[in-house]
C-alpha cells in the first residue's frame, strides 16, 4: 500500500471505489470477492471457537467484519497520503483490540 514507486493504496479497493455506473459490474465483482474473504474468515473464527483458540462468547461474524474493515481502511488512507508508519500504528492498535491479545485492550 505504501511501496515506493507504486501507486498508493490497493488496486481492488481503489477500483471498487472509483467505478461509475457504466462499470457497476466491476464494483459488484470486487464486493463479492471481499464478502467471500469475509465469509472465509468468519468460518475460520467459528472453527477457532470450536478448537478453543477463541472463547465461545466471541462473535465470528463481527470479528470477520472488523478484520475486513481494518484491513481495507489502510488502503484508502494510503491513497490519501498516509505513511507506512502511520498505517503500522493503526494496525498495532487494531491488533490490541482483537480477542486473545495479551498486550492489553485499547
Amino acid at each position: 500500500m505504501t511501496a515506493p514507486g507504486r501507486p498508493a493504496g490497493c488496486f481492488s479497493i481503489q477500483s471498487g471505489l472509483s467505478c461509475g455506473p457504466a462499470n457497476a459490474d466491476v464494483s459488484a465483482t470486487l464486493a463479492r470477492a471481499r464478502r467471500a474473504g469475509e465469509g472465509a474468515m468468519r468460518d475460520r473464527f467459528r472453527r477457532a471457537i470450536q478448537e478453543g483458540d477463541l472463547v465461545p462468547g466471541d462473535d465470528p461474524d463481527g470479528l470477520a467484519r472488523y478484520i475486513m474493515t481494518v484491513s481495507e481502511g489502510p488502503a484508502v488512507h494510503a491513497a490519501a497520503g498516509a505513511t507506512r508508519e502511520e498505517l503500522a500504528h493503526v494496525v498495532e492498535l487494531a491488533l490490541r483490540a482483537f480477542p486473545g491479545d495479551t498486550r492489553g485492550r485499547v
